[in-house]
């Protein structure tokens, strides 16, 4: 009798974030000792790759379509100090014959100078079309894409205080682009 059994070992990881499994993939997000953050994909329990994202990104959820790897959750920008954490969806891409995880597209948020500010996105649905749901929350006035050239939406709170937060579901297309919010 053989009771032999494999260990699966993810190297240096403090905290795991997320984890999907696709097929024989296993995507892993998580933050190192250092608090970087990083994605891994392991193939038959070995490790195929490593992408670093940075520190101070903590990822709220990961979703898998295809070739695709969505993530959002927030991060914290050093450059403005009346910024608590700053939304962010990012789509990833895997490329199997080059075996190279890279950046499809993200998403650019401003916020408006009303003090501190905390937007998070904390759920993502990809779609078949190639488009990705993501919802999320935020305390006060912010807008979801850049302002230039391009579509945003406006999101304002419930209440001007900014002391309870208020939720959001926006879609975007395959390229980033937002549809509504």
């Amino acid at each position: 009798d053989n009771n032999e059994i494999e260990e699966f070992r993810i190297e240096n990881l403090s905290k795991l974030r997320a984890m999907v499994v696709q097929n024989e993939k296993v995507w892993i997000c998580g933050e190192n000792p250092g608090g970087n953050s990083f994605v891994e994909l392991f193939v038959d329990g070995k490790r195929k790759t490593r992408s670093p994202l940075g520190k101070r990104i903590y990822i709220s959820a990961m979703e898998v379509s295809g070739e695709d790897i969505f993530l959002t959750g927030r991060k914290i920008d050093n450059k403005n100090k009346d910024e608590m954490e700053n939304y962010f969806l990012v789509c990833l891409t895997w490329d199997e014959q080059k075996e190279n995880l890279s950046e499809k597209w993200k998403v650019e948020t401003e916020s408006f100078d009303l003090g501190l500010d905390r937007e998070v996105g904390t759920a993502l649905l990809p779609l078949n079309d190639g488009s990705v749901l993501v919802s999320g929350n935020f305390r006060r006035y912010w807008k979801l894409g850049p302002s230039q050239d391009k579509k945003l939406a406006l999101l304002p709170p419930e209440s001007s205080e900014g002391f309870h937060f208020d939720g959001f579901l926006a879609r975007f297309d395959s390229k980033g682009n937002l549809l509504w919010a």
